[in-house]
C-alpha cells in the first residue's frame, strides 16, 4: 500500500534525549524517595507522618511512582513519532490498556523493537482504523448489497447531538470517540496533523454561530435536533484516497471480507 503522507510519521524531537532525560529522572525520584525514607524515620520516633503528608498514598516506593510516569513517557513517545495520530480510538485504547496493566521499562532496547513494530505496521494499522470506522456507515449508503464498500460524500453520524442551555445545539459525549476519528482519518489524509476534540470544539462554535452549520476547509457539517449530524466530505482527492486504501484493503473485486 503506497501512501506518502506516512512520511510524516517522523521524530520532532531525539528519542535518546527523552531516554537520557527519563533515566535522570527514575535516578532523581529513586534519591528523592530515600530521603522521604529517611525523614519518615526521623519523624516516627515522633509520631509523626512524612510520607502520608507529602504524596499519594498509593505510591509509598519510587516504583509506584516511576511505573505511572512511565506510562506517560510511553504515550508522549507516541505523539512525538506520529504513530499516534494514525491510531484508530480502538488501537490506541488497546495499547493505553496494555501500558496500565504494565508498562515497560523506558529503554533504548524497548523502544527500538516498540516503534520498528509500529513503524512496519503504521499503514495497516491506518488502513485497519479507517476501514473499521467508515464500515459501520457501509450498509446505509448501499443501494444495492453488491455494491462496492466506499466513503460516501456524505454520511450522518446518529445519536450526535444534544441540548445545551437555551436549545443551544452540543455535540453528545457518546460520539467524541467516531467524530474523532473521522477527523482524524482525514487530517492524516490532508497532511495535516490531528488533535483529538478539534472537529468537536470547532463544531459547537459553529453551530452557537452560524445556525447549527460548520463549514471548512475539510468539513460541511450541520447538526440538527434530531440527533442527527450530517458530514458532507469537501475535498474530493481525499474522498479518492480512503476508497483507494479501501480497494486495497479488500482486493478491487473483493466485498466485505476480513483481513
Amino acid at each position: 500500500m503506497s501512501t506518502h503522507y506516512f512520511q510524516q510519521v517522523a521524530v520532532q524531537r531525539s528519542i535518546q534525549d527523552v531516554i537520557n532525560d527519563f533515566e535522570r529522572v527514575e535516578l532523581m525520584v529513586n534519591e528523592a524517595y530515600r530521603l522521604l525514607d529517611s525523614a519518615e524515620q526521623i519523624a516516627n520516633t515522633h509520631k509523626i507522618n512524612v510520607k502520608a503528608n507529602v504524596h499519594n498514598r498509593q505510591h509509598f516506593h519510587p516504583e509506584a511512582a516511576i511505573e505511572r510516569m512511565r506510562r506517560d513517557a510511553w504515550i508522549k513517545l507516541m505523539d512525538m513519532t506520529g504513530l499516534k495520530q494514525i491510531m484508530d480510538t480502538q488501537a490506541l485504547e488497546a495499547f493505553e490498556k496494555e501500558l496500565h496493566s504494565k508498562a515497560p521499562a523506558f529503554t533504548e532496547e524497548n523502544i527500538r523493537g516498540t516503534l520498528l513494530q509500529q513503524m512496519q505496521e503504521s499503514e495497516t494499522m491506518f488502513a485497519r482504523g479507517l476501514v473499521n470506522v467508515f464500515r459501520a456507515f457501509d450498509k446505509k449508503y448501499r443501494r444495492h448489497k453488491d455494491t462496492v464498500f466506499r466513503v460516501p460524500k456524505k454520511i450522518i453520524v446518529e445519536y450526535a447531538t444534544a441540548h445545551w442551555a437555551g436549545g443551544r445545539l452540543v455535540v453528545n459525549h457518546n460520539a467524541y470517540s467516531r467524530l474523532d476519528d473521522i477527523d482524524r482519518i482525514f487530517k492524516t489524509l490532508a497532511g495535516d496533523k490531528f488533535k483529538p476534540h478539534d472537529l468537536i470544539n470547532a463544531l459547537g462554535t459553529s453551530w452557537h454561530d452560524n445556525n447549527n452549520l460548520h463549514e471548512c476547509e475539510l468539513y460541511k457539517a450541520r447538526g440538527f435536533k434530531n440527533g442527527n449530524i450530517h458530514i458532507e466530505f469537501v475535498r474530493d482527492d481525499l474522498l479518492e484516497k480512503a476508497n483507494e486504501i479501501i480497494a486495497q484493503w479488500y482486493g478491487a473485486n473483493t466485498l466485505g471480507g476480513k483481513r
